[in-house]
């Protein structure tokens, strides 16, 4: 039985470890092997280790069912208790093998990794208190010792506060994340990842140790976390998208940019459209002539009146609609015809050779990494490294037009950057002072394009 003990209670000692590793793991960031491997490629197979938690936990569940089985006494008093017992047991089997296959097969989802494992922890505290009662029949005070040090610690370090921390991250190896296929990837540029999630109560106690931890109240929202982070990863790919034709573009590779209709976003409830037009419809004709963006769209729809019928061609699952509709006026200017719906372009992205995406287990989305992403790809396109010996970081989100967008943690961002030691750390120019209160020493370059980026570069060789 003592071993059975021993192997619970390292299996929670293992878990604690881990999330104060999961915690703090930006403090080694730094660390490189070689030139390429970054510390965060080293997370993804670092996360693989805790599948010994489990383990160690299904071990012990396996030895303590045994050990109540070579027990006659156990067997012979059948009560409730002794059932309970058994039933926390297997329970523990249970959650163990599942958590088990999360780490194993389904390591994307940290989040469900992190809520079956602590499951597990709970069922296996349970378990402590319960064996000395249905084996040695004895009040188990050093259980329920063990048991409130275990529910401190989980308060201290799990317990979701009102507030939001932000704090230094990682940076990652463009080149790793993204490639143009049949290129030959040339100098480095680094991505750059901050960490915001809800504080617990040692956020407190790291924000008196460490630089920039940010703690604030946190915003309320409708959005489950699962919608978070579908949000979140859309923000990505698209990203992705835009970065890419741009870097095409850039290189004199394909058209860029291209609109071959106005899609539909919302309809306003109670119009004539809203009974025949239906969200995700693109409209491509409009009274016989040709719709291909938002702005003509708008000036069609500037010769027709209130009131008057028109005719639509829509594209809905592959298919060509006509519809006739009747238009208003809006309330705010009776002359001016409106259909009740809400539009965009129906952006065509222009990517003429495929580029390759590494996922990283902790780069789950947003679109801050969009200027370095275009960065990378445009240098990868180019005949030779445009980093003129630079080892170049930056980070902003990328428009349509090339433009180089806010984003957040700026701080934590070019803090972590300057302990990454990069030569260059390129920021949107509207955050230039925000930058600097990370970094004093860093060299912090304010951009408005990418262009100005490719411009830097050419004139400053390292």
């Amino acid at each position: 039985m003592k071993m059975y003990k021993r192997l619970q209670l390292l299996g929670i000692a293992f878990y604690f470890l881990f999330i104060l590793f999961a915690q703090l793991l930006w403090l080694f960031d730094p660390l490189r092997i070689g030139n390429n491997i970054y510390w965060i490629d080293l997370l993804d197979i670092l996360l693989y280790v805790t599948v010994m938690i489990p383990l160690i936990w299904w071990l012990a569940s396996i030895t303590g069912l045994y050990t109540i089985w070579r027990r006659r006494k156990f067997r012979e008093k059948r009560t409730i208790l002794s059932a309970i017992h058994i039933l926390i047991k297997i329970g523990v089997l249970v959650c163990s093998f599942i958590s088990i296959y999360y780490i194993c097969f389904k390591t994307g989802d940290l989040v469900g990794i992190g809520v079956i494992l602590t499951i597990t922890c709970v069922l296996v505290v349970l378990d402590t208190l319960i064996v000395d009662f249905t084996i040695y029949h004895r009040i188990p005070w050093k259980g329920w010792m063990r048991a409130i040090v275990v529910l401190a610690l989980g308060v201290i370090l799990l317990y979701p506060t009102a507030y939001t921390v932000t704090f230094p991250g990682l940076t990652m190896d463009m080149n790793r994340y993204a490639q143009v296929v049949d290129t030959n990837p040339q100098g480095e540029i680094m991505g750059v990842l901050v960490f915001s999630r809800p504080a617990t109560p040692i956020d407190w106690l790291y924000a008196q140790i460490f630089p920039y931890y940010d703690i604030e109240p946190r915003r309320r929202t409708d959005q489950t976390l699962t919608e978070q982070l579908e949000r979140v990863l859309d923000m990505k790919v698209n990203a992705n998208r835009v970065a890419s034709t741009i870097a095409f573009q850039q290189a004199g590779l394909g058209n860029g940019f291209t609109s071959n209709g106005a899609l539909i976003t919302a309809l306003v409830p109670g119009s004539p459209a809203a009974n025949l037009l239906q969200v995700g419809d693109k409209i491509i004709n409009l009274n016989g002539y040709g719709v291909s963006s938002v702005e003509e769209f708008q000036e069609l729809m500037a010769i027709t009146t209130p009131g008057m019928d028109v005719q639509l061609t829509i594209v809905r699952s592959a298919e060509e609609i006509v519809f006739v509709t009747t238009t208003q006026y809006l309330p705010e200017d009776q002359d001016t015809a409106v259909l009740g719906v809400s539009i965009i372009d129906d952006i065509v992205y222009d990517i003429p050779n495929e580029v390759l995406y590494y996922t990283y287990l902790l780069h789950k989305g947003g679109p801050s990494h969009g200027s370095m992403l275009a960065l990378t790809l445009f240098n990868q396109l180019s005949p030779n490294s445009i980093m003129n010996g630079n080892k170049v970081a930056g980070t902003g989100t990328i428009q349509m037009d090339g433009t180089i967008g806010r984003i957040g943690g700026i701080k934590q961002k070019a803090y972590t950057v300057e302990r990454a030691g990069a030569d260059v750390f390129f920021v949107p120019a509207s955050q230039y002072e925000d930058a600097r209160e990370g970094s004093k020493t860093l060299n912090i370059v304010p951009v408005r394009t990418l262009t100005d980026i490719i411009e830097w570069l050419e004139e400053n060789p390292k």
